[in-house]
Order: C-alpha cells, then sequence, then structure tokens
C-alpha cells in the first residue's frame, strides 16, 4: 500500500483500540497528493524484465559417421536493476561406424553461467520492500538520504554479487557387434565431468544523514553492514565415471529375449 493507504489504516487501528491518531489530516493529504512519504515499489522494482534466447543446430552426415553441433546463448533481466543472468552453451555429438561390427560416439558438453547481482540477494531486497514503511521520506531536503527510512532501492543498487558457473562434460562410447552369436553386444562407456564455481560478494554500507540539534548534518550508516565487506569463494566438482555392458538382444520367431550385464564404477 502507498503512503496514504498506510496512514488511514494505521489511524483506524488506533481508532478501534480507542488510542490517539498517529497521523493528522495535514499529514494525511500530504500523503495523499505525494507530497510526502515513499512508495518503494517502482523504485526498487522493475516494471518489465526482458528475456532473450539464441540457439544454432548443424547437423549432417553420412551412413559412416554422423554429427550434430549445437550452441545457444540466454540473456534474461532480473526484477531488480543489477540482477541479471547470462548462459552460454556448446554441445557436439558424433557418431562413427568403423566397421560393420564397430561404432564410435564421442559426446562433448560446455556451458558457462553468469549470475549478477546487487551486493545483497533478491531475498533481501523484496524482503525490505515489503517491511518498508511508506510514511518516511526517502531524501532529506538536500537529497541526501533519510536515516528514518527503509531502503530497498539502494540496496538494489549496492556493491555487487557475481557468481560464475563453469561445467565440461566428455563422454566416449564404443559399442562392438559379436558376430559369433547375432544380437550379442559388447558396449563400453567413459565419462567425465568437471564443474567449477568462483563467486564474489561486495557489499558497502548505505550513507544515510540526519540533522543534529546544531542544525548540522550528521552522517550515519544503515543496513546490515557498517563497514565494507569482500568474500570470495571457489569450489570445484570432478566426476569419472565408466562402465561395461554385455548385451543381448534377439527376436525368435514372435518371442522377444534381451539380457544385460553391467559393471559401473563412479567416482
Amino acid at each position: 500500500m502507498n503512503a496514504f493507504e498506510y496512514a488511514t489504516t494505521f489511524n483506524e487501528a488506533l481508532k478501534n483500540e480507542g488510542q490517539p491518531l498517529r497521523f493528522n489530516q495535514e499529514e494525511l493529504e500530504a500523503y495523499r497528493t505525494g507530497e510526502a512519504g515513499t512508495n518503494y515499489y517502482p523504485l526498487t522494482i522493475r516494471n518489465k524484465s526482458m528475456q532473450t534466447q539464441q540457439n544454432i543446430n548443424i547437423s549432417g552426415g553420412s551412413d559412416a559417421v554422423k554429427y550434430f553441433f549445437s550452441g545457444g546463448l540466454t540473456r534474461q533481466e532480473g526484477m531488480f536493476e543489477a540482477i541479471n543472468y547470462r548462459a552460454y552453451s556448446l554441445r557436439s555429438n558424433v557418431d562413427a561406424r568403423i566397421n560393420k561390427n564397430l561404432t564410435i560416439s564421442g559426446d562433448f558438453d560446455v556451458s558457462s553461467r553468469a549470475f549478477n547481482n546487487s551486493g545483497y540477494t533478491a531475498e533481501q531486497i523484496f524482503g525490505e520492500v515489503i517491511a518498508s514503511s511508506p510514511d518516511k521520506n526517502l531524501y532529506n531536503p538536500d537529497g541526501s538520504l533519510n536515516y528514518q527510512a527503509s531502503f530497498p532501492s539502494e540496496y538494489a543498487k549496492s556493491g555487487y554479487g557475481k557468481d560464475r558457473v563453469n561445467v565440461l562434460q566428455t563422454t566416449l562410447t564404443l559399442k562392438q557387434d559379436l558376430p559369433f552369436l547375432n544380437g550379442l553386444s559388447l558396449s563400453g562407456r567413459g565419462s567425465f565431468g568437471k564443474e567449477y564455481t568462483n563467486s564474489k560478494n561486495y557489499r558497502v554500507p548505505i550513507v544515510t544523514y540526519r540533522g543534529s540539534f546544531a542544525g548540522d548534518k550528521v552522517y550515519c550508516c544503515a543496513g546490515p553492514d557498517n563497514k565494507p565487506r569482500l568474500e570470495r569463494g571457489f569450489s570445484e566438482y570432478n566426476s569419472l565415471q565408466y562402465n561395461v555392458s554385455l548385451n543381448f538382444n534377439r527376436t525368435f520367431y514372435k518371442h522377444e529375449v534381451s539380457a544385460l550385464a553391467l559393471w559401473e564404477q563412479f567416482q
């Protein structure tokens, strides 16, 4: 609710409890006309956020070799100005028939994702929007921030948070049909994955001011941090998976018989 709705509802609650009203008619009129108070929603939250996605695919080959390549780019804006997301991906697949019994397949998948934020999380910013009281002016008459107000719009553009996630996945598969028994094949697969994340978060104080008894402007700070703070993080995850399988699949007249023996290891 806006400042006028907030003040009117607050007065109504006090009236129902038999308490003195907090806001007088002059203050209510200033809230109604927009001369006083702050509406934090349009100051903090975007009216719209754009998202675009582009992909390109290439495929082809022959009976002996087939290939597929794909590339993608995604851009997405968040509900706050400093929040956005970027993702890049590249994928390829090649299948090659070496001879009538041996087939080799290779898969390669790499992606990079970038998450950009302010120094405060989206949850913190939105929670501050909801909890803020709209009856206080955000700015002092000289344009500086009023220490009595709430500051979700400042949180949304203060400092920065950057997370970069890079993922690599490769897989090699071999399949050998065993000619001495129709329907019997031996397969092997090896897969390697690597994921690492870099994160960086920088917060700065929200600088506000209040007046002193002498009429001077006194510096003050608001927000969870009264000092600049920088945090950095790194994580890495590697995986290795491989398996060997013996497969049998054959149809006898109207009956289908299949069997699988599999050994797999993951680390």
